[in-house]
């Protein structure tokens, strides 16, 4: 397969597998966050076709029947490594599953580039839809997130420097952003 073509055939698959499982995101289609996430990636210039296409496939192993092995024959080997690297590894709880999965994400400066791009996009929607209870529990999960992932590689590509602190912004002023409009005060 082309790389062009990757990408529109990891779209419209992970649209198709997502909506096959009844997933939603908010009222939008899930497809809404996969794009969302690939917006991201793509406004801190990365452009890798792989990079890209596990961006639009980044849950389709924890939410779907798709398997890693489906991944790998469909999308090659490195889109695959990728999307696997940021899948929730099984655990009792939201706490126990990111703790399992820290340390595959770690491995690999995409795959933390990725991730970043996938919990700047929840940040942003949270703030997007006033959803207070999802950006409290990003927020909660900030610190921890931070040390786990922020200085996992020795050489920090620059664009990660970028996202981190994007991301740091958003936590920060995200709270603020959400109480700014109050119905009540017109």
């Amino acid at each position: 397969m082309k790389l062009s073509d990757k990408l529109e055939v990891a779209k419209a698959f992970s649209a198709m597998m997502h909506a096959d499982a009844g997933k939603m995101y908010g009222t939008h289609p899930y497809s809404h966050h996969l794009q969302k996430v690939v917006d991201v990636l793509l406004a801190f210039d990365i452009t890798d076709r792989d990079i890209l296409a596990a961006g639009y496939l980044h849950d389709i192993l924890e939410d779907t029947q798709v398997t890693h092995e489906m991944l790998i024959e469909i999308f090659g080997p490195a889109t695959a490594s990728y999307v696997y690297a940021v899948t929730d590894e099984p655990g009792e709880n939201r706490k126990d599953r990111k703790a399992k999965t820290y340390p595959k994400i770690r491995v690999s400066p995409v795959a933390i580039q990725l991730k970043l791009a996938d919990r700047i996009a929840n940040v942003k929607f949270s703030m997007a839809t006033k959803n207070e209870r999802m950006f409290r529990m990003y927020k909660k999960e900030q610190p921890e997130f931070t040390r786990q992932l922020r200085a996992a590689v020795e050489d920090t590509p620059p664009v990660q420097n970028e996202m981190w602190e994007h991301l740091d912004f958003l936590i920060s002023t995200g709270l603020e952003f959400i109480n700014s409009y109050n119905p009540a005060n017109e």
